[in-house]
């Protein structure tokens, strides 16, 4: 099983520091597991928290989980900066 997440502070949260804009309904989970994302404020600033979890060693699957998923999410953010986390499982330069 896959599955991804993102960790916050209740306290954040309980402080009003960062809130989550649209509240649980605004969160936005891939059917497969592959990633999480948010939209938050968090000190004046909006977000949108991403968390993803790419294939391992398959560049192929990688290239397309990027190019068609991620990329469409990147897209919805819209005028929110986002934020992208996780595990990608790939090196830009290999060694």
């Amino acid at each position: 099983m896959i599955g991804t997440a993102i960790a916050i502070r209740s306290c954040l949260l309980s402080s009003g520091v960062l809130s989550i804009i649209g509240g649980e309904q605004a969160i936005q989970r891939a059917h497969d597991g592959r990633y999480v994302a948010l939209p938050a404020r968090w000190c004046g600033h909006t977000l949108l928290l991403a968390s993803v979890y790419l294939p391992s060693g398959d560049p192929t699957a990688q290239r397309a989980l990027i190019t068609t998923r991620l990329h469409a999410l990147a897209a919805s953010a819209g005028a929110r900066q986002v934020l992208w986390g996780g595990d990608f499982n790939f090196a830009p330069v290999p060694h």
